[in-house]
């Protein structure tokens, strides 16, 4: 028996070392030539954006976060904070995420560029989404697809519009970086390597955002859709993933806590929602997401409140999402032996949606174009199938020919939408346009106005936001900045600051601003009370010093003003 052992082991060695057969070479020659286009074609849609400046939550994130000045090297330091490292309150644990950001800044000082330059941020996005198309053509031939599909299901991927928020932002470098790692993750599960290769990409994927747990649920998906017979079922394997999973959970609490953050009405009305409406409302998102997979128009960068309003039971969108849901589940166990492809599309889309539909639990926006960015590959992974067997019957010209028209109709549609990250200006004019229910998005466009020195159209977006959501305390705060600018009645300035303050009670530069005015129109008793405020709310706050110089220089008895003192 050892005798045969070791001859078993030299023939593999020769068998290594001999040259690939025929058969062998034409594969690999068409596997680098389908990795090849796959990055091209992500490189030739994504190259307008590279010009891009940042805007809305990249500005915050890459000015305002230590972490990522600090450079890559403070790996500790990263592993040890929130994803926003101090620039919000908040519980988001991406530690992988901010490296990347973190080396991104190192690099492009390296090559002589600005540290926060966006060029380099949104190229090394483009190229990380390249990486994630590529992937995924890898991770469908092991599932035993046919080259043609893995090579369309990626360029689909690689070219669709939904995806542009995520690549074209900084910020979405935590959706690229989940996915790529989760089909990484995949691959290495798929092949039985070591449980620990699986673990490691498993971990990678958590480390860039939290809603990577889903991929263990897939894995499952997939196993039961495509495991054959004479393969055991990977118990231990599933036992190392919990593991992983059980302390990643412990550090991410030791970090940032187990409790449930607060978040902003205007973001998820969800939270304040019934049980009833919030399952309504998630099904009708759903049905969203699934328009804009099939016919990506209409997109936009804002969904918050009330661009989708809370919906009830008796919406058709509602009805048609649980039929179809039930339709579909049936459908893919009816077809788990002879088509285990569409109900793996099936079932896995679903799951990587759970965590982030909010319907199990209410997250932090009702509804994200990024949120769709995991998911869509097994949309289009069953689009890619179902385009298959439809022109099964063409010929070969005439599939590429169809594929070729229909990647470049996407692909230029991603190209437009690019531009709407062209600057701030461009971006929340778009984001108005497309959501002009939001309240967000007025608020939004009133920012960049008075930004731009058009203060009188702030004020207008401004009371256009506090009418569409009257408990929405920072439009209030904004306003009463711009009104003092133009020089309005001090009444309506100081009402404005005050209800910033009633909606916001932990509000301090509302109450900074207010005290300073108060203190230039006389009214100095109300101008200590919230001076008194600040100091216990923030301490250092950088208003305090010229405060207590202005009341210090008051007189000793503060006469009333017509303003009300103290009235909040």
């Amino acid at each position: 028996m050892t005798n045969l052992r070791r001859r078993a082991g030299v023939a593999s060695a020769v068998a290594s070392t001999t040259p690939l057969s025929p058969l062998s070479q034409s594969r690999l020659h068409r596997t680098l030539l389908a990795t090849a286009s796959i990055v091209v074609v992500s490189l030739l849609v994504y190259a307008n954006a590279i010009g891009n400046t940042f805007v809305y939550d990249d500005l915050e994130l890459l000015t305002q976060n230590r972490l990522i000045q600090g450079g890559p090297s403070h790996v500790v330091d990263i592993l040890g904070n929130g994803y926003w490292g101090g620039a919000r309150c908040d519980q988001l644990y991406r530690p992988l995420t901010i490296w990347s950001l973190a080396f991104n800044s190192t690099l492009n000082t390296a090559l002589g560029q600005a540290g926060g330059n966006p060029a380099g941020f949104i190229l090394l996005n483009v190229l990380l989404h390249a990486a994630v198309a590529c992937t995924l053509y890898r991770f469908l031939l092991l599932l035993g697809a046919t080259e043609a599909l893995g090579l369309a299901a990626a360029l689909l991927f690689a070219v669709h519009p939904l995806h542009t928020e995520v690549v074209v932002q900084a910020v979405g470098r935590a959706e690229i970086l989940a996915l790529l790692f989760g089909l990484l993750f995949l691959c290495a599960h798929r092949k039985q390597y070591h449980p620990l290769v699986a673990a490691i990409a498993f971990t990678l994927a958590l480390m860039s955002k939290e809603s990577a747990i889903a991929f263990v649920g897939l894995a499952v998906v997939m196993d039961f859709f495509f495991l054959q017979p004479t393969r055991r079922k990977p118990l231990a394997a599933y036992a190392v993933y919990v593991s992983v999973m059980s302390v990643w959970l412990g550090l991410r609490a030791s970090v940032v806590g187990s409790l449930p953050a607060p978040h902003p009405f205007v973001d998820n009305p969800l939270f304040d929602a019934t049980t009833s409406a919030r399952l309504a409302t998630a099904a009708l998102v759903q049905m969203k997401y699934l328009a804009l997979e099939l016919f990506p128009v209409g997109l936009s960068s804002d969904y918050s409140y009330n661009q989708i309003p809370l919906a009830s039971w008796r919406e058709p969108g509602v009805f048609s999402f649980f039929l179809l849901a039930a339709a579909g589940a049936a459908t893919a166990l009816s077809w788990r032996k002879t088509r285990p492809m569409v109900g793996f599309a099936l079932f896995g889309y679903a799951t990587l949606f759970a965590p982030t539909s909010n319907v199990f639990f209410a997250i932090g926006t009702i509804m994200g174009e990024r949120l769709a960015y995991a998911p869509s590959f097994l949309f289009i992974i069953l689009v890619a199938y179902g385009l298959g067997s439809l022109a099964r019957r063409l010929n070969r010209t005439f599939k590429a020919a169809g594929m070729i028209c229909l990647l470049a109709l996407l692909g230029f549609a991603t190209a437009a939408r690019n531009r709407t990250w062209a600057n701030e200006e461009t971006f929340f004019r778009a984001q108005l346009a497309s959501a002009p229910q939001s309240a967000k998005a007025h608020y939004n466009f009133g920012a960049v106005s008075a930004k731009s020195g058009d203060d009188r159209g702030a004020i207008q977006s401004y009371y256009r936001a506090i009418t569409l959501l009257p408990s929405y305390p920072e439009p209030f705060f904004n306003l009463g900045n711009a009104l003092k600018r133009v020089g309005a009645e001090p009444q309506t300035i100081i009402d404005a600051y005050r209800s910033a303050i009633r909606l916001d009670p932990g509000q301090t530069k509302a109450r900074a601003n207010l005290a300073l005015f108060l203190t230039q129109v006389g009214d100095f008793a109300e101008a200590r009370a919230l001076t008194a405020e600040l100091e216990k709310l923030q301490p250092d706050h950088p208003a305090l010093p010229t405060l207590h110089e202005r009341l210090d220089q008051a007189p000793a008895t503060t006469r009333n003003t017509p303003f009300g003192v103290g009235a909040r």
